[in-house]
Parts: C-alpha cells; sequence; structure tokens
C-alpha cells in the first residue's frame, strides 16, 4: 500500500469491530440503493420541478446527466476490467484487514478494485450537478463523499486510491459531459418528446432514474439471462 491508502485504511482499521451496531449500519449502506442513487435522483427531481421556466436551460442540463449517466456507468466498468488487477483489502492476505461485523467476506472477490466504479458512476452524477445548481451539486458531492465513498473502503473493498481515482474520472466526465455543445444539442429530441408526449416522458424518466438508483443492476442481469437464452437457442 501507499502512503495515502495505509494512512487512511490505519484510521478506519482503529474503529472497525468496535461497535457491532456500527459495523452493521455501515455494512447496509454500500447496498442501500435509495441511499445512493435514490437521493441523487430526488435532488434532480427537486431542481426539474423547481425550474420550469424553459429559458433558464435546467431541464436541458438535467435530461443530458440523467441521459448519459449509463455512459459514466460503462466507462468505469471497462477501466475496472481494462487496467491491472487489484485486489481488495478484504480479499488481501497479505495484509491483516479486520473484517467489520456482519460484512460478506466473498463479496466481489473475482472484481478488481482499481478504479471504483461506484466512484465513476456517483461522482459522474454528483459533479453534474454542479452544472446545474451549485448548492445542489455541493450537497451531493457531499452526500456521494459520505454515503457511497466512506463505507465502501471502511468495509475493505475499496482503497482510498480506488475511490480518488474513480472520482477524478467521474468528475471529469460530467464535465466533458456538461459542457459540450453536441451533448445540449443532443437533448432537444427527448424535450420535443416531453413537450409533445409528458405521459410517456415521465413513465421513461421514472424507469431510467430506478435503475440509477441500483446502478442498472437490473438491467444487467436481465441482459445476462436473454444472452443466456440466446444461447441456449441457438447454440444449443
Amino acid at each position: 500500500m501507499n502512503f495515502i491508502d495505509s494512512s487512511i485504511m490505519s484510521c478506519f482499521q482503529a474503529v472497525s469491530n468496535k461497535s457491532e451496531i456500527f459495523d452493521n449500519i455501515v455494512v447496509s449502506l454500500i447496498s442501500n440503493s435509495l441511499v445512493k442513487g435514490g437521493i441523487i435522483c430526488a435532488m434532480c427531481w427537486w431542481l426539474w420541478f423547481r425550474h420550469e421556466d424553459p429559458d433558464t436551460g435546467v431541464r436541458e442540463r438535467i435530461t443530458l446527466l440523467i441521459g448519459s449517466s449509463f455512459i459514466a456507468l460503462l466507462v468505469g466498468r471497462f477501466l475496472a476490467v481494462a487496467m491491472p488487477y487489484r485486489i481488495r483489502p478484504i480479499h488481501d492476505p497479505r495484509i491483516d484487514f479486520k473484517v467489520p461485523y456482519g460484512m460478506d467476506t466473498v463479496l466481489l472477490s473475482d472484481w478488481s478494485a482499481f478504479p471504483s466504479d461506484h466512484a465513476v458512476f456517483f461522482s459522474a452524477l454528483a459533479a453534474g450537478l454542479l452544472f446545474v445548481s451549485k448548492r445542489m451539486g455541493i450537497l451531493a458531492l457531499a452526500w456521494v463523499f459520505i454515503f457511497c465513498f466512506l463505507p465502501r473502503m471502511y468495509v475493505g473493498l475499496h482503497y482510498p486510491t480506488d475511490m480518488i481515482a474513480g472520482a477524478l474520472i467521474g468528475g471529469c466526465y460530467a464535465s466533458l459531459v456538461m459542457t459540450s455543445k453536441t451533448g445540449l444539442n443532443l437533448v432537444r429530441a427527448p424535450m420535443r418528446w416531453l413537450h409533445k408526449y409528458p405521459s410517456w416522458f415521465y413513465a421513461f424518466s421514472f424507469i431510467l432514474c430506478l435503475e440509477i438508483s441500483e446502478m442498472f443492476d437490473s438491467v444487467r442481469k436481465t441482459g445476462i439471462l436473454l444472452l443466456r437464452a440466446l444461447r441456449t437457442v441457438f447454440l444449443g
């Protein structure tokens, strides 16, 4: 471990295993879709209905942020696969990691820790909100840091540098997307859809936000099942 990782992880380890209640609360946060993505989506909806004037461009930027979130997740997952494999602290036999109470020691044992796709995804969403509302963006960044970054480091799923790298990637991605003229031009089509078929637009937006809150896990699992079914049909 480098100095940053060893210093921060030692602070977490000094607290770990001291309170079963505290450990279980932190462990529950790593899989709590409401606390992670759900709150970020709620912030987007709050801004959406607070600014109904089309001249402000708020709704266009929120549409761009929400619509491009899937790409941010793909970027995070791709980098985690393409970059050299890094074992997670909880699975590394070279360090004496104290596993918090209630933590599954087999979780994500085959996945590389660097960079954190959670950090890429949620940093992109939170940083993107800065281009819609600075106050809400700062609140979103603080929320992501406390309820997404810290728990994943505490339970040993990531080193601090995994999260830092992911946050930088997600922030850069958000900056590129939210300042791109091409991106703003692309949202004209869904905005026309909103004005012409608002019921369809909001129904689709609800499903999209539901998937964002769980990092498109349902989409991924459905896709795997479909691929297996097609493989069985065509390959036997």
